[in-house]
């Protein structure tokens, strides 16, 4: 099995292939469905795709049904697993896809929740020419200052009504799995680490436009958007994320952005270029 694709972003994790794995963890806990966990430790099983141990941020045994689909045991891997091992390493896995924008002000992130249309504005800002940093999960490390997002991907995953959105034929696109409507967009690619400057939340239902989070909300809505958080807290990781998630809320700028759903895709990227632009603008000459 090609092993390079898996697990984009990190790429000093010790990755093998093994025969089986233990069909429980001794010792742990629920870490939610298909999983436990303990202090450095998670198994996730999955009936009729595969296995996964991952071990201290460092190293991920695997094996995998010879039956399974690989997209969706791509997925996995490229999902939970390595929301695990960024979760071990004390780094944060943001929900959200990351770009950089022309203007020089850093890294930004889209979030939201499922279906709110994170990915397909990442596309729309891509062609742009926004830098792709990430798409659908964004490590983020503060162990040496500000918040840095690390760049994992060079293409952007679209269900086939996201791509009609953006004009582009699915036909064209490689399949993400034979059991999914959803393809792979390649997206010109930002290639190093960048500090992570602001911070967009889709919000469907609410007044267009992007408003500044402030107070208390600010660290709700960084803990709304963890990739995998019911894996914290069985793996003794509590403490860690909770500094983490503060140091990020007092270095990031955070938005509410309103009208997912209801403007266009177009209207939406509008909306965040512009206030970007103004971003860049308060910085200092």
């Amino acid at each position: 099995m090609e092993l390079t694709e898996f697990l984009p972003g990190l790429p000093d994790i010790v990755l093998r292939q093994v025969a089986t794995l233990p069909s429980s963890l001794p010792g742990g806990e629920p870490a939610g469905q298909y999983s436990e966990a303990r202090p450095g430790e998670l198994l996730i099983v999955i009936p009729a795709l595969g296995s996964f141990l991952i071990r201290d941020g460092r190293s991920v045994d695997f094996s995998i049904d010879p039956a399974a689909d690989r997209g969706i045991f791509t997925q996995v891997m490229n999902g939970s697993v390595r929301a695990a091992l960024i979760h071990q390493r004390g780094e944060y896995p943001l929900h959200a896809a990351s770009l950089v924008p022309p203007d020089g002000i850093g890294a930004i992130a889209i979030c939201g929740a499922s279906g709110n249309g994170k990915s397909t504005l990442a596309a729309a800002l891509s062609r742009r020419g926004w830098a792709l940093v990430a798409d659908d999960t964004t490590r983020i490390s503060t162990a040496t200052g500000p918040p840095l997002a690390w760049p994992s991907s060079g293409q952007i995953k679209l269900w086939g009504d996201a791509c009609a959105l953006i004009g582009v034929a699915p036909a064209t696109l490689r399949r993400v799995s034979a059991v999914m409507d959803k393809y792979y967009l390649p997206a010109p690619a930002h290639a190093e680490p960048v500090r992570l400057s602001a911070i967009f939340e889709l919000r469907p239902g609410t007044t267009p436009g992007c408003r500044p989070v402030e107070g208390a909300d600010r660290m709700g809505l960084l803990l709304r958007h963890a990739c995998r958080p019911q894996f914290v807290k069985p793996m003794g990781g509590q403490r860690a994320q909770f500094d983490l998630v503060r140091r990020m809320a007092a270095d990031c700028r955070l938005f509410g952005l309103g009208g997912a759903k209801a403007l266009s895709v177009e209207e939406l990227a509008d909306s965040v270029a512009a206030t970007v632009a103004a971003l860049a603008r308060e910085r200092p000459a």
